[in-house]
């Protein structure tokens, strides 16, 4: 079986200039923790975007258009607890960030999968195991009802995401960020039949090409 090996040593030094956790353990997300995640989303839409643009394939328009909804569920918990967005957060820019090594990690996330659909998908990949660690570590801190509950809808659309992109893999994609058993235990619900449920989806998804009951691309 061919092994799709790690193609991020390079990015190391720039994960170590982002929060390695977006939160402190035992300690309630702070309004730099979800600017943090607020660009994370940015990024997840922008970098979609892009491939689709270089490769023409469905998946990642699909899933640009559910990352776009996911910043708007972020702003709102901005809202929910009375934060101001900065100004120098500009969601209409694609490809401009605020934070310099989130800048850094783009170019270098769009540089790569610039190299083959294959590396393409790898990097989507990545950025959604990178956001399932982030949303279950603010999960585990947050303590507003209303709020967890946004983290869980957005949990499950990345898993939704990781099995998309990794089913076009194949089965030699190992991952870079999680734990094996965890990543696991996401690629291998409902395995059975090649599909899966996207959410807020009435019609089933394959390979990230989502058509609800009305023959539109599902957003989430």
């Amino acid at each position: 079986m061919k092994t799709i090996k790690s193609i991020f040593p390079a990015l190391l030094p720039l994960l170590l200039l982002l929060p390695g956790r977006l939160v402190v353990p035992s300690e309630a997300p702070t309004e730099q923790s979800w600017m943090m995640m607020l660009e994370e989303e940015k990024l997840a839409r922008d970098v979609y975007t892009y491939f689709h643009t270089q490769w023409n394939k469905e998946i990642f328009a699909n899933i640009a258009r559910s990352e776009g909804h996911h910043i708007n569920e972020v702003k709102s918990i901005f809202d929910t607890k009375g934060y101001v967005l900065p100004a120098a957060f500009n969601e209409d820019q694609p490809g401009v960030f605020s934070v310099t090594a989130m800048q850094e990690l783009y170019d270098k996330l769009t540089a790569q999968g610039t190299v083959s659909l294959e590396e393409a998908l790898k990097v989507g990949a990545w950025i959604e195991e990178k956001d399932i660690i982030d949303l279950k570590d603010m999960m585990s801190e947050e303590t507003d009802a209303g709020v967890r509950q946004t983290l869980g809808n957005l949990l499950q659309a990345s898993h939704n995401h990781l099995r998309a992109f990794t089913r076009q893999l194949g089965s030699g994609y190992q991952p870079q960020l999680m734990a094996q058993a965890d990543f696991e235990a996401i690629v291998s619900q409902n395995k059975g039949n090649g599909k899966h449920k996207t959410e807020g989806c009435k019609g089933d998804c394959q390979g990230g090409n989502c058509k609800g009951g009305n023959g539109k691309a599902c957003s989430h």
